[in-house]
């Protein structure tokens, strides 16, 4: 049901090919990622947790108080890594002036290292809410580098 309400809004993408048919999401599209978020958002926490569930026959929020001290929650050790993993990214050379990404040069001491050491492209990891900031894997096993 949750995902049947999201094709409701325009620019939805649907399911499948067959079902887009002749439709541009491109072209109907109304939403920025922010609002398409809080949407979201609001439409679990709002509608969803507070409604009846069909399978439960009580609200979400209601069991998940009823047993929240039951199950431990297992939380990420390395939360930074977690959050990284959901990040767009794209390979970009390392220049003298940085690194190039959207018309804009990213820099840091820590890629000073880095240069001229290698012709490879380097993993270049970046949010698309917020492009104020990137994270570069230089080599192999090191974690990124803001």
């Amino acid at each position: 049901m949750q995902m049947g309400r999201l094709h409701l809004l325009p620019g939805t993408t649907f399911s499948n090919e067959q079902d887009l048919g002749d439709y541009d999401p491109k072209r109907h599209v109304a939403l920025t990622l922010r609002e398409l978020e809080r949407y979201i958002a609001l439409d679990i926490v709002g509608s969803y947790h507070q409604s009846i569930h069909g399978t439960l026959s009580r609200p979400p929020l209601a069991v998940w108080w009823e047993h929240e001290g039951d199950i431990p929650l297992r939380l990420p050790e390395d939360r930074l890594r977690f959050w990284l993993t959901f990040l767009l990214e794209q390979e970009r050379t390392l220049r003298l002036t940085g690194i190039h990404l959207f018309g804009l040069r990213y820099w840091s001491a820590a890629l000073s290292a880095d240069l001229g050491r290698t012709k490879r492209q380097l993993l270049v990891k970046y949010d698309p809410r917020d492009i104020s900031r990137v994270f570069v894997r230089r080599t192999l096993g090191d974690p990124p580098s803001a």
